[in-house]
């Protein structure tokens, strides 16, 4: 069991997100989410024609703000689960909010085969959504960060379609004081097992550039 399983004592994480619980959590996360990000933010979706809202999806997109895992979530309709770095586990009240949000503790220079299984199950045995971001950290200038392996790792490991996503954040032509969110959810497709996982994840940062504001590294490099 991963370390943030201590955080509630009295359930385990995998018991926990099985429950009728961790679903309602989530729903009410969602609408809390959208109604006071609404306040403040201007946020638009767009959906692909073979989005299935009840469908499990390796979500994968590019990470540009601390409110991109609640954004992005909230506007997957459905149950979604995010891996989460160590780090945000180590204040108590916020790692007990995303534990809550039955987030995945993931110590990146020691990934557990715990942290590997708990992910596997929640979206084969129980159907829920699995985001990540292929940067790995968030990238602060107008390129996107190098890709990551980790989500063509378990795309191929839980053997799922992967779902690109590219979030934007730009200047409000409603209002002065919103700031404008543009969530671009592309079209799922499959991941090719022949080829090199390099190759798939480089593939997957392109259609997750043509899907958002930044660019892609080597554009910048090329001029």
């Amino acid at each position: 069991m991963d370390n943030s399983s201590k955080l509630l004592g009295f359930i385990d994480q995998e018991t926990y997100r099985g429950s009728v619980f961790a679903s309602m959590f989530y729903s009410l996360s969602r609408f809390l989410v959208q109604f006071f990000t609404g306040a403040f933010y201007e946020i638009e979706v767009n959906y692909p024609k073979n989005f299935d809202p009840n469908k499990s999806y390796i979500c994968v997109s590019n990470h540009r703000s601390l409110l991109d895992p609640p954004l992005i979530g909230s506007s997957l309709i459905s149950n979604t689960t995010f891996i989460a770095k160590k780090e945000l586990f180590k204040n108590k009240f916020f790692a007990t909010l995303i534990y809550l949000c039955s987030s995945i503790y993931l110590d990146r220079d020691k990934p557990a085969s715990s942290s590997l299984k708990i992910a596997k199950n929640l979206v084969n045995k129980f159907n829920w959504k699995l985001l990540i971001f292929i940067e790995g950290t968030r990238s602060k200038d107008e390129y996107l960060g190098q890709p990551q392996n980790g989500a063509i790792f378990l795309a191929r490991l839980c053997k799922k379609p992967v779902l690109p996503i590219g979030i934007s954040y730009r200047k409000s032509n409603i209002s002065l004081f919103k700031t404008k969110v543009l969530i671009n959810i592309g079209e799922s497709y499959e991941i090719d097992k022949n080829q090199d996982i390099d190759s798939l994840s480089q593939d997957c940062l392109a259609r997750i550039a043509n899907l958002c504001d930044y660019k892609l590294l080597e554009e910048a490099d090329s001029k």
